[in-house]
């Protein structure tokens, strides 16, 4: 059923400059002929972007270079050197005049010469082009991003487009285990990110319900309900072992004894009608436990879930198999059906239809793939094992094979990620019972600490999970420290209230004149200005270990800010005012930011 930061831009040349202190940038006063920041949710890299790509344009239509086409408009975050280093830069004229065989300075001077003026930027001159924001303006942006709240750093990239991601997926001979929790917790924050980013978003489970795996579970669950009623029986090697499948057993006993009055006899296990009758209720158990998990311990909720025995009942899959057949893509070879995955780069052909007339799982996803594609996603998203890179070329060349859009299918491959306990690897294997289950994990560690850690690196490395650190309430552990962060910004609000520096309504109505002067000042507002490009990096490359990352910048800036400068303790009534704004800020952004990775608030620790 169907239910429903690149690093690294260097720096040859000066910068956009600043001058700190020349004016208090407010809304509504701004200089004459100096045009606002216009973007949404204050993308500032975004805005740069669009001046420059205006600005080689222009540039090319007078000559000075020869085409503005293919242009690099590359916008990086620049390492902080001491003098010219920025918050922006671009190797734009670097790369123009590598093509053209021009000098750089020049071409530069030309970009620079044609860039529209904004009201968060100054002046520039030639070289590797830097680009300094204006702290004063910075500033008077903190109440936009107070008032913004719960929408801050949101985009609109996807409005109007729809993705379906399709995580876990785990067998459905036992509970999901701590091994699916990595792409898990990866493609759910990804599903924040990119509603956030304007995407409608669809997060679909699905269960293989058919094939020997599961005849195999229903003979594992058999076996133990008859070990349960004292008669004799063996468990050969292949069957699912582990206490998991005992307590399956106890209830799928008690359902067919409620529901049909029906005890199983050792001679049940010949008959494969029984066997697959138990199998199904087995399997039906195991869902709506890994569901209750997912839902309650993860914290992670699926908006479909798909079952491959409708595939199989409603016709799809046959009629995937007759279409193949048709496209000259399938043959007949020693009474089986086979594809010609040769073709797309497989290292042999593979089976659509067994000699005995049983479909392959292969000809079921490919049924499910044309499913998905057909309910009118723009986009369909698969996460992977990496033990499964095989499969795309032969699924994508498939999908093809029947006249479908293989290129709106994306697979994403997740590597192994080892368990570290005491020092040493947990091994991990589902049938001999030895599997660590995902809700168990997260119990353990905490979800906060799942979800932080398993999307803290790509998804392409392996990588190795230390329950030990994850334990640690210190701040060695990230996610601590993240959340710490977020409990020093909402202890220095309740010490602001405690003195009614600041009332309950702070919040809807903040004040508007705020400055920044002090270096953790600055800092900590750059990083709250980022968040919204932290959004947009990540709904673009799907990289979620960017927003991870992000969020650990951001905390370092809130403890680098609460160490150097007071807040409640400050005499300036000016300065006091303003850092109380700063701290509403960054607990938006950071609030934001947990919010979107599924890491708990706390207000004390």
């Amino acid at each position: 059923m169907i239910v429903e930061r690149t690093d690294g831009a260097g720096s040859s040349g000066a910068a956009f400059g600043l001058t700190d202190g020349v004016r208090q940038v407010n809304r509504g006063n701004l200089h004459k002929g100096v045009l606002p920041c216009k973007m949404k949710g204050m993308n500032i890299r975004s805005e740069i972007r669009q001046m420059l790509a205006a600005a080689i344009k222009t540039a090319a239509e007078a000559g000075d270079i020869e085409s503005a086409k293919d242009a690099s408009v590359l916008v990086q975050y620049p390492p902080k050197l001491k003098e010219t280093g920025g918050d922006y830069a671009t190797p734009a004229a670097l790369s123009i005049a590598k093509k053209e065989g021009k000098n750089p300075m020049a071409v530069a001077a030309a970009i620079l010469s044609r860039l529209e003026k904004r009201d968060f930027l100054e002046k520039a001159e030639p070289g590797f082009i830097n680009f300094h924001v204006r702290p004063t303006w910075m500033a008077a942006k903190m109440d936009d991003i107070i008032r913004e709240a719960g929408s801050f750093g949101a985009g609109s990239g996807g409005a109007g487009k729809t993705v379906n991601l399709e995580f876990v997926s785990a067998n459905p001979t036992g509970l999901p285990t701590f091994g699916n929790g990595r792409a898990m917790f990866w493609a759910d924050t990804l599903g924040n990110v990119l509603a956030a980013s304007g995407y409608a978003v669809t997060r679909e489970y699905y269960v293989n319900n058919v094939g020997n795996q599961v005849t195999i579970y229903g003979e594992s669950v058999l076996r133990r309900i008859l070990e349960r009623n004292n008669i004799p029986v063996e468990f050969p090697d292949g069957l699912y072992m582990g206490e998991e499948v005992k307590d399956i057993a106890a209830a799928v006993e008690e359902k067919f004894r409620e529901d049909e009055g029906r005890t199983f006899t050792e001679d049940d296990l010949k008959d494969a009608a029984t066997i697959e009758k138990v199998a199904q209720a087995a399997v039906k158990e195991t869902v709506d436990r890994t569901r209750r998990a997912i839902e309650e311990d993860c914290k992670v909720k699926f908006d479909v879930w798909t079952f491959e025995s409708v595939l199989h009942e409603s016709g799809e899959v046959s009629d995937v198999m007759e279409k193949l057949k048709k496209s000259g893509k399938a043959y007949e070879k020693e009474g089986a059906w086979w594809f010609k995955s040769t073709e797309h780069g497989d290292d042999k052909d593979r089976v659509l239809v067994r000699a005995d007339g049983r479909p392959t799982y292969f000809l079921g996803d490919i049924a499910y793939h044309r499913n998905k594609l057909n309910r009118g996603f723009g986009v369909v998203a698969d996460f992977w094992g990496a033990d499964h890179h095989g499969d795309v070329a032969r699924v994508r060349g498939a999908l093809t094979a029947i006249g479908e859009d293989a290129d709106r299918v994306r697979f994403v491959l997740a590597q192994m990620v080892a368990l570290k306990e005491g020092g040493e690897s947990v091994k991990i294997s589902k049938r001999a019972g030895t599997s660590v289950p995902l809700h168990g994990f997260v119990r353990e560690v905490g979800v906060s600490a799942a979800r932080f850690f398993l999307t803290a690196s790509g998804l392409t490395t392996h990588m190795e999970f230390d329950v030990a650190l994850a334990r640690e309430q210190s701040e060695r552990n990230p996610v601590y420290y993240v959340q710490y962060a977020y409990v020093r910004l909402f202890s220095l609000l309740r010490k602001a209230r405690q003195q009614n520096i600041i009332g309950e309504d702070a919040m809807k109505d903040p004040a508007a004149d705020v400055s920044f002067t002090e270096e953790a000042e600055i800092s900590l507002a750059r990083e709250i200005m980022r968040l919204p490009e932290a959004v947009e990096d990540v709904a673009e490359s799907w990289e979620v270990h960017r927003l991870t990352r992000y969020a650990s910048d951001l905390a370092r800036a809130v403890h680098h800010f609460y160490d150097a400068v007071p807040v409640a303790s400050e005499k300036d009534e000016k300065k006091r005012a303003s850092r109380v704004m700063l701290v509403l800020a960054a607990q938006t952004a950071l609030g934001r930011t947990m919010d979107l990775l599924g890491v708990e608030k706390l207000n004390v620790m």
